[in-house]
């Protein structure tokens, strides 16, 4: 299913674009990547790091 069915059946809601929500979100995600890179950090959670945001 294709981003414009899910808009035209309002399972989505077209949002404004917004540059601060987006810079602080990949701040995040990038923070979020290095953390698990710790090699002290257990298999589960550099995986619950790395992918917490997908």
């Amino acid at each position: 299913m294709t981003l414009e069915n899910l808009l035209k059946i309002k399972q989505l809601k077209n949002e404004a674009a917004d540059k601060r929500e987006f810079e602080r979100l990949l701040k995040s995600a990038v923070d979020r990547l290095n953390d698990a890179e710790n090699k002290t950090l257990s298999y589960s959670s550099k995986f619950d790091l790395a992918v917490d945001h997908f």
